[in-house]
């Protein structure tokens, strides 16, 4: 591979890399309006940050580990925030059975 061709692959990653990060600020801006009262973060003297109460300045200057991080804890909430779908144990031996 020519010098060239490593500058491409790298400017191309860097562009997909640059559009990943607006994303990730994007859902975290928007996930923080639709569910404010998820709770973000434990401080060491017990406090709880919610989702509400970040701004969206705030949320665009964090590093992208902690965005990521920030969007898992919101999914965490919703997830238990839904109500559980009952599941029906399904019998694969009745589909192999002639009528």
């Amino acid at each position: 591979m020519a010098a060239n061709d490593y500058l491409k692959t790298y400017k191309s990653l860097n562009k997909e890399l640059l559009r990943l990060k607006i994303d990730v600020n994007e859902k975290l801006v928007e996930m923080c309006k639709k569910y404010p009262d998820a709770p973000i973060v434990k401080t060491s003297d017990n406090v709880i940050i919610k989702a509400g109460s970040l701004h969206k300045n705030y949320l665009t200057d964090l590093n992208f580990e902690l965005q990521i991080r920030y969007i898992q804890e919101i999914e965490k909430f919703i997830e238990n925030k839904l109500p559980r779908q009952l599941k029906i144990p399904f019998n694969s031996s009745y589909i192999n059975q002639s009528i």
